[in-house]
């Protein structure tokens, strides 16, 4: 597969190596499962990704640590970044260059990753990540506003990460 051959072997830098083995053991029997899909998942040190050079998405400096914080408490990523593998052997980080960061100031040992399993063009690599930063959804403000009051303690409030901007148009609502 592409992908494989561009996956250096992870190694967990203060824990079970035996753990790390099993983890990729398992990895590999899924992927296998995966057949001719052009995604396979691939657990990695996060500080051995390649970061975009350029990223339109940018991420206010409470933000980020915020999304810090929440994978800190986590002990792991929520949602998996989208890498390619890198003409210099790395993976390359196409859409989740923050949680790839914070993963790593986190300081997590491991990610799991999903992988383009085919080649791409750099043009292609570029609409991929261009499309996963301007393909999203709304928030509906009444029904942000009714989840948002089920949560009562403060610190889950926090960890919803919701900004001052949102949380004023929510009282419009």
């Amino acid at each position: 597969s592409e992908l494989r051959g561009r996956v250096r072997p992870y190694e967990f830098k203060g824990g079970s190596q035996r753990m790390a083995e099993e983890i990729r053991e398992a990895v590999e029997r899924l992927n296998g499962m995966l057949g001719a899909m052009p995604y396979k998942l691939a657990f990695v040190d996060p500080a051995e990704v390649k970061l975009l050079d350029k990223n339109a998405r940018y991420m206010s400096e409470d933000m980020f640590r915020n999304l810090v914080e929440n994978i800190r408490r986590d002990g792991a990523l929520s949602s998996m970044p989208l890498c390619y593998g890198g003409g210099d052997g790395r993976l390359l980080v196409l859409s989740g260059n923050h949680r790839g960061q914070a993963a790593v100031q986190a300081g997590l040992e491991g990610i799991m990753v999903l992988g383009i399993d085919k080649r791409l063009t750099r043009e292609e690599q570029v609409a991929v990540q261009l499309s996963h930063n301007a393909i999203e959804g709304k928030d509906d403000m009444v029904v942000l506003k009714a989840l948002w009051e089920e949560i009562e303690d403060i610190e889950l409030k926090l960890y919803a990460g919701l900004d001052a901007e949102v949380l004023q148009e929510m009282e419009k609502v």
